[in-house]
């Protein structure tokens, strides 16, 4: 069953289809994701389709369920995206442009309307599979090339925060006076400590047996109080973060005829969580939700591929990197902030692996009058792939003094 437009999507499309030169225009509205492919809303396609154009879209529309709304922060959620879109995207495009920047960060959908009412909010963007984009099997770790792509793209993404709070320090701090986490003033302190037991406690169990992982993730459970207390200090939030990097929050290109297999381009989604904080945050969400063991042990790599672009685009926007964001800084943020990779994994690999059954909505969460943090409280068929998964980045950080 085709989903139904409300009369401000319908307002919305029209104006499109007139700023895009579309007139006598037929549309096609189609579901367009499945379950575990989001969680803050309903995403469609639309396409309006005249002779001899066609113009291919994805709608986001927030939940409306009204017990849902109370128990989770939609409404904050979908602001925040739109707020990104309508104001810093284009606030960096202005600012690359100024400083004749090229190849700089551009990585982002382009966006056709969005709806600020309250209960009606959404988002209509391009459509990135008519263009060839893809998404990444979120079974698989990634590989190696993959892995460097969006390290790289980070690096432009970020370099962009520093260049402006370096170049501009008001404008800055006018677009990121509200920029906190969405969920800061919406969920108790104990309702965070509830979900960081639930998610070691999955943690425990998949290290069950292996005494040196065991103890690692002790000291790891005994920190996270520490951990969360660092990333809310003002001195380290340095840049715009992404805030939610699992792989089905970015797409990929391949133009390379003799490599079909080899990304060329990547496009970042869903902003809803964006904030401010440190870079590692954005890196070591991805990293060790998406990485494999192998991709682990050669972090230096990566690394070095993130400040390389870093540097390479302060650069071009007339910046000194070894002034704004040396290695050393990029090192010590490492040092603090790469353990919140393995909280963030304890999470989202349980979907990442999940069959599309299996996955627990957060109409289900409000419905059973749970909260958010326990929607990802579940084991799936794949829990021993699970299991390996957390033991190899328990390991990982504990030989590398990161837990």
């Amino acid at each position: 069953m085709s989903p139904q437009l409300t009369a401000e999507q319908n307002d919305c499309i029209r104006k499109i289809a007139k700023n895009e030169n579309i007139s006598d225009y037929v549309l096609e509205v189609e579901s367009g994701s499945v379950k575990g492919d989001g969680y803050l809303g309903i995403i469609s396609t639309v396409n309006i389709i005249s002779e001899p154009k066609k113009l291919n879209l994805v709608m986001k529309t927030a939940e409306t369920n009204e017990e849902l709304r109370k128990k989770i922060v939609i409404r904050k959620a979908y602001l925040r995206e739109i707020f990104i879109y309508n104001k810093i995207f284009r606030e960096f495009e202005n600012f690359q442009r100024k400083r004749n920047m090229q190849n700089g960060f551009s990585a982002f959908p382009k966006i056709y309307g969005s709806c600020e009412e309250d209960c009606k909010e959404f988002l209509i963007l391009e459509n990135l599979k008519e263009v060839g984009y893809k998404l990444w099997n979120r079974k698989v770790p990634m590989d190696a090339e993959h892995v460097a792509l969006v390290f790289s793209e980070y690096g432009k993404f970020h370099a962009m925060s520093l260049a402006i709070r370096d170049q501009d320090p008001e404008m800055y701090e006018e677009l990121t006076k509200d920029l906190s986490n969405i969920f800061e003033d919406s969920h108790s302190k104990e309702e965070f400590e509830h979900s960081m037991k639930i998610n070691t406690s999955k943690g425990f169990r998949a290290v069950k047996g292996d005494n040196y992982a065991t103890e690692a993730l002790r000291r790891f459970s005994d920190s996270l109080g520490t951990l969360f207390e660092q990333y809310s200090r003002p001195e380290n939030k340095i840049v715009i973060n992404h805030g939610d990097c699992w792989c089905n929050n970015m797409m990929f290109k391949y133009e390379d005829n003799g490599n079909p297999h080899k990304p060329t381009k990547i496009c970042l989604l869903d902003w809803q969580l964006s904030k401010t904080g440190s870079p590692v945050l954005d890196l070591a969400y991805f990293f060790f939700a998406c990485g494999s063991k192998d991709i682990f042990y050669d972090y230096k790599k990566y690394l070095k591929i993130y400040h390389e672009t870093v540097s390479e685009n302060l650069k071009q926007l007339s910046c000194d990197p070894e002034k704004i964001f040396p290695y050393t800084l990029l090192e010590h943020h490492w040092k603090m902030y790469a353990k919140f990779g393995l909280y963030i994994a304890l999470i989202v690999i349980t979907v990442m692996l999940s069959e599309e059954n299996e996955v627990k909505t957060l109409k289900d969460a409000a419905k059973n009058n749970e909260s958010i943090f326990e929607t990802f409280n579940y084991d799936g068929i794949n829990v021993n792939d699970y299991n390996k998964r957390i033991l190899d980045i328990v390991t990982f950080m504990a030989e590398h003094e990161l837990i």
